[in-house]
């Protein structure tokens, strides 16, 4: 009976470190992200800010639960990849990567978008709508 005790302290002490050292790397793993999110703003088919579609995420995205990490990462990672340095992009459309059509930050961009509620967010990350975007810059 003790032993079993024993193990059960055992397991709570592992978990509980583990998850103290896992989110410990998480947030190490954050502060070493040299992308900024900068927020949600309107766009939509005809008036699109960011209108170069430089990747579209594969496989089918549930609209009502999409997994917005898994989106975020891998447009982040195909920006880093792109021929021409991409220093602003967005999501848009649950999984549409874009920027701008030279892939550098203009200044103007903020001065005509307006902000939008319209985006999914997740742990500081975020996702577009139809009817939204959500921009990142390097």
């Amino acid at each position: 009976m003790v032993f079993a005790y024993l193990i059960l302290i055992g397991i709570y002490f592992y978990r509980f470190y583990f998850s103290i050292f896992s989110f410990s790397f998480r947030l190490l793993l954050d502060l070493q992200d040299s992308v900024q999110p900068t927020g949600c703003f309107t766009e939509t088919k005809r008036t699109r800010h960011l209108p170069y579609v430089y990747h579209t995420v594969k496989g089918k995205i549930d609209k009502k639960y999409p997994d917005i990490l898994a989106v975020y990462d891998e447009c982040k990672q195909k920006a880093a990849e792109y021929s021409k340095p991409i220093e602003i992009f967005g999501i848009w459309n649950f999984k549409q990567c874009v920027t701008t059509e030279t892939g550098r930050d203009d200044a103007a961009y903020f001065e005509s978008a307006r902000n939008s509620g319209k985006c999914k967010t997740c742990q500081g990350k975020g996702i577009g709508t139809r009817q939204a975007v959500f921009v990142y810059k390097k």
